[in-house]
Formats: C-alpha cells, structure tokens, sequence
C-alpha cells in the first residue's frame, strides 16, 4: 500500500479512536449520579437510604450534605448526620426498608418527603427538605425522630382527645393560710399579757370578765347592855 494510502485511513480513524476514549472517560470524569448534579430530590433520598442499609453512615451524610457544594469538606456536618444513623442501627438493627408517606412538591421550588424508615426492631419517623437552585435540588433541612404518633393521627385526620385529668378531692378543708409580713416572713406571735399581781383584798377576776367590785366589810354588831339586876 502507497504511503498517501496509509496516511488516508490514520486520518479516518483518528477522530473514531478519540470519540471512543472520550465515550469511555466520561463516567468517571462527570459522575451521572452526583449528589449535587440530581435533578429529582426522590433520587437523592433513594440514594442515601441505599448506602444506610449498606452501613456506610458517612457516605450517606455525603449524600445529603453534599447536595449544597460549600459543605462538602465540612467535616462537623457529615459527622453530625452519620454519628446518629451509626447510633439509630446499634439501638433499632440494621435498616431495612423506607416507606414514604407523603412526596409532595411545593411550588417549583420546595421538595418535601415524609416517612417511615423500617428497623428491624422499631421503625423510625424521617423526614426531608429540599430546595430547588436552578435544575438542582439541594438540602434544606433533615430530621429523623421516633415520637410520630401524634403526626401520623394528623395525616390519617383522626383526633383523639386527651384523657380528663381527675384531681381527688381533699378530705378536709385546706387552712386558711396566715397572713405574711412584708418582708415574706411569717409574724411572730403576740406575747402573752403577763397576770395581774393579786393582793390580798383584790380576788382574781376570771378570764374575760371585769374583776368584782370587793364588798364592804360588815358593820359591828352593837355591844350587849349591861344593866344592873334588881
């Protein structure tokens, strides 16, 4: 074959050679499931549940807290979400299943999901935020809690009153309590009245009543006569 022959067909199968490497570096260049470059936030969730049941905690808060690039080196954020999803396994199992309850987008720009993610022993309340920065979804707001009852009454719209707080009735009537002085502390009780001295023509007078008027002394008996018998 001619050398112009040769030199012909490199130049027809250098753009295919180029075409095929660029096709084969993309993955990994450009990863198409980047947390940040999701354009569905149901993705997300459904990412971050997949590496929880895996037991890769920290690369499930990379997930979420990654969606907003500033805090992707933010090393307290990811360890604030991992730290508890490692704690919620030791107490509840290993994770099993998420069951949405409520998937509902506000607006254009606020993504919110509402479930139940199944433990083996206890299922547990999580719930998701997002906002929508251009065709991104980014994380506002995550919380994972097992006090839901009261919530799940409320989306299933059944209200159950609160029991009737019965106080017992005392037995005997309360004391009526003693008057304060103004510096808060109970008066002190009123001394006695010290007893009246008694003389010897002065009787005591009983409690409550004035004393007797003393009555005079009786007047002498006239002295007998004494007449001469006859």
């Amino acid at each position: 074959m001619k050398p112009s022959a040769w030199l012909a067909l490199a130049l027809l199968l250098t753009p295919c050679l180029a075409q095929k490497q660029n096709a084969t570096a993309a993955p990994t260049d450009v990863p198409t499931d980047a947390p940040d470059k999701q354009s569905d936030y149901n993705k997300i969730v459904h990412h971050f549940f997949e590496k929880v049941k895996a037991g890769n905690f920290t690369d499930a808060a990379h997930v979420l807290v990654d969606t907003n690039p500033q805090d992707a080196f933010n090393v307290e954020k990811h360890e604030s979400l991992a730290v508890p999803l490692e704690k919620i396994q030791d107490a509840f199992g290993s994770f099993k299943e998420f069951k949405p309850l409520v998937t509902k987008t506000l607006g254009d720009g606020i993504g919110y999901v509402y479930g139940l993610a199944i433990y083996e022993r206890s299922p547990i309340r999580f719930e998701f935020i997002f906002y929508k920065d251009g065709l991104d979804w980014r994380m506002l707001h995550v919380d994972f809690n097992l006090n839901y009852i009261p919530e799940i009454r409320d989306l299933a719209g059944v209200h159950i009153p609160a029991p009737p707080a019965n106080a017992p009735a005392s037995a005997q009537p309360t004391p009526a309590s003693k008057p304060e002085t103004p510096d808060n502390s109970e008066p002190s009780e009123t001394p006695s009245t010290p007893p009246v001295p008694l003389t010897p023509n002065t009787p005591a007078a009983p409690s409550g009543q004035p004393a007797a008027t003393p009555a005079p002394p009786p007047s002498s008996a006239p002295a007998p006569s004494t007449a001469p018998q006859q």
